[in-house]
């Protein structure tokens, strides 16, 4: 077993935008926090925070050992965020959306990302994303613990993350234009308590059933790189990553049959 005594947490993106007209505006003005000094909204738990990411509202949980916390934690930042915005703005749960210059005058709001992920195919770094005048991107990136971290054992589990989480994605998720800027496969991050998976938008928090599809894939991936299976993605590398980069349905839905991959409900 190489991935024992799994947390599940994360770090989702949200845009926000005005409920009459629909109109994506900046989060600057009401979310507290920012990448390196995040806003604890819960004294009870030190996980609970909010920060400004580019326009973007972004949240972090409390790493969870069972699905009900991971549910609990995510509720808990929506409901936050929700009500610390003003009553004309709600959140919108979109992979990407191009603002009005007027939202993107600001440093911030130029910003792209804090530092550089990786891809777990290459073993590389992957380059910083050239902004596509004012487009945007929301992401909810998935975070896992576990006892002895390891680099071998990230890169096996980002693999499988791809296949059994990005990929079904693929078909379920609508098209956007997320991956001009993020979301190609493979892309993560080492982190001092196991590894953050950063290839899935925020769709995924669009409904109960799609975020408890997340956490199930999650422990899909651990099972099948802990069972010794990894290798059996050698000689369908080629076809995963370009499902995901490509968006590519037909390879999408050989591997989902192949693998009997999970869809969402």
């Amino acid at each position: 077993m190489f991935i024992k005594n799994v947390t599940v947490g994360g770090d989702p993106e949200l845009f926000l935008r005005k409920k009459k007209t629909k109109e994506i505006v900046t989060a600057e003005p009401y979310i507290k926090g920012t990448k390196h000094d995040p806003y604890n909204f819960d004294e009870n738990d030190p996980f609970a925070c909010v920060s400004l990411d580019c326009v973007l509202a972004e949240f972090n949980i409390a790493p969870a050992k069972t699905k009900a916390e991971y549910f609990r934690g995510m509720k808990k930042a929506l409901e936050y965020i929700s009500n610390s915005i003003p009553e004309d703005l709600e959140i919108a749960i979109i992979p990407a959306a191009r603002l009005h210059d007027k939202y993107l005058q600001s440093e911030t709001a130029q910003r792209f990302g804090c530092s550089s992920d990786l891809n777990a195919w290459l073993n590389e770094v992957n380059p910083m994303p050239v902004p596509d005048g004012n487009l945007r991107s929301a992401g909810h990136h998935v975070t896992i613990g576990y006892d002895e971290p390891n680099e071998y054992a990230n890169l096996m589990w980002v693999k499988a993350m791809d296949l059994f989480a990005s990929v079904p994605n693929v078909i379920q998720e609508p098209d956007s234009e997320r991956k001009k800027l993020y979301g190609k496969a493979g892309a993560f991050r080492h982190t001092m308590f196991g590894c953050e998976y950063r290839s899935l938008s925020n769709f995924v928090l669009s409904d109960d059933n799609k975020l408890g599809w997340v956490y199930d894939q999650t422990q899909a991936a651990i099972e099948f790189v802990n069972a010794g299976n990894i290798h059996l993605l050698d000689d369908e590398a080629d076809i995963i990553i370009s499902a995901i980069n490509d968006n590519d349905k037909e390879k999408a839905k050989y591997l989902i049959d192949k693998f009997a991959i999970q869809m969402a409900a």
